[in-house]
């Protein structure tokens, strides 16, 4: 091996810890603003936007989902940017987008100053977080698992990014939560939730700033030695398709179960079985940042025993047969220890799988075209959870009349995508 490839390995090496610490720190960021969004739909946006009418909540959940969709178009365009300009390069554009998003949500105004056109501004700029949200996840994971390629401790440092969902999300659930006890209910609908949004956009923009400052990962520096390695979106997508839709099917059951059954239903469920909004939101918190612990945890331990493949097969399993019937019943309680119970059930048996997502998606294609592969897959999937929850979730919500009577039968829905999840595993991973 060239002295020069040595001497840059292991410089990779040590340069890991530092350099995971501030992407961890930008991806936690990142998904604080998607999640923000997330919790003000339960609590928020069917007032300020959708009249407060009883349509309300599932046009919230649309407004929600659309980022969704959005979600795989931002994977294909920065995917690309990253294969071919830099995997630093489409990390802090995506970053700089989802903080315009934000931004553009706490600005924008309520539907009692300028009616419907308020409802559409926010869908607008929600699908704007899609964007950004889509175009970061494939190029942070493709940096870090190609800086810790020669490492034995590779899919713990993946891990790591997985888990910044779960401190995102935490920390989004906890900000809005305590902005809610704070201040009275009346300013926080007209002003608390908008400074979250504001400071979220804020702090995003920093993240994007620091992903700045970084190195280029040294894979895609080798590679780009060779200019003719440009890979066009068309040819992507025809040489890799089939592998890219079997890879978000088997991702599907993470992001569709978080996105249906944990936010933002869950709080608009717990609100109405009377528990104060604070301690729904809170349950939530708690859970998922012990979830983030395990997911590095689960990391960890896959470093050094392997079976990742298994950790995913096992994860679709459980999750599907726990969000049948033990995660409702909690909830039912309408008591905040069994909510907890239940989040944290639930969100673990998914989790332990998507501690490795990473790992395992990164392996399959190579460093020619990983950024835009695995961003296309796993947005993909949230595409896909983004379309059932903008058709089945919000009709079912309106048909059965409430959150309440219809939760049995959207939690069914999240064990069927954890079934094809574990379907598609058994047949697909090696």
């Amino acid at each position: 091996m060239p002295p020069s490839f040595m001497q840059s390995a292991s410089q990779g090496k040590n340069l890991l810890p530092s350099i995971t610490a501030k992407l961890v720190l930008g991806t936690s960021l990142q998904w604080f603003n998607f999640f923000i969004a997330a919790v003000a739909a339960a609590l928020v946006w069917p007032t300020v936007f959708f009249k407060g009418t009883a349509e309300g909540v599932p046009l919230s959940i649309v407004a929600f989902a659309s980022a969704f969709v959005t979600r795989p178009i931002g994977a294909l365009l920065f995917g690309y940017v990253g294969d071919n300009f830099g995997r630093k390069t489409s990390l802090v554009l995506a970053l700089f987008l989802m903080s315009a998003g934000t931004l553009a949500i706490g600005l924008t105004p309520s539907y009692a100053s300028i009616g419907v056109a308020a409802s559409v501004m926010l869908i607008m700029f929600r699908a704007v977080q899609g964007f950004g949200i889509g175009g970061h996840w494939g190029g942070v994971a493709s940096y870090i698992s190609e800086l810790a390629s020669n490492s034995k401790w590779k899919t713990f440092w993946t891990s790591w990014i997985q888990a910044s969902l779960s401190f995102g999300m935490s920390l989004a659930t906890f900000s809005l939560a305590i902005a809610d006890f704070i201040l009275p209910h009346k300013m926080f609908l007209d002003t608390g939730w908008r400074v979250v949004f504001i400071l979220g956009a804020v702090a995003v923009m920093a993240g994007g700033l620091i992903s700045y400052r970084l190195e280029e990962s040294r894979d895609f520096v080798e590679l780009k030695k060779d200019r003719s390695q440009n890979t066009p979106l068309l040819e992507l997508l025809r040489n890799e398709g089939r592998k890219i839709f079997s890879l978000s099917l088997l991702e599907v059951y993470e992001v569709g179960t978080s996105s249906i059954v944990i936010l933002p239903l869950s709080i608009i469920y717990l609100e109405s079985l009377k528990l104060p909004t604070y301690v729904a939101t809170t349950t939530v918190t708690l859970a998922s940042f012990t979830t983030g612990i395990l997911v590095v945890t689960v990391g960890a331990l896959l470093s050094v025993v392997g079976k990742k493949k298994y950790a995913l097969l096992v994860s679709t399993a459980v999750a599907a047969v726990v969000s049948v019937y033990p995660y409702l019943a909690l909830l039912r309680t309408g008591e905040a220890l069994y909510a907890y119970l239940g989040q944290i059930l639930l969100l673990a048996s998914i989790e332990t799988g998507y501690a490795v997502m990473a790992a395992v998606s990164a392996e399959r294609f190579t460093t020619k075209n990983r950024s835009s592969a695995i961003g296309v897959s796993y947005q993909l999937s949230a595409a896909i959870a983004g379309v059932i929850n903008i058709t089945l979730v919000s009709w079912m919500i309106t048909f059965f009349n409430g959150p309440v009577s219809a939760m049995g039968r959207i939690v069914f829905v999240s064990t069927a995508l954890c079934s094809l999840s574990f379907v598609v595993g058994l047949l697909t991973l090696r």
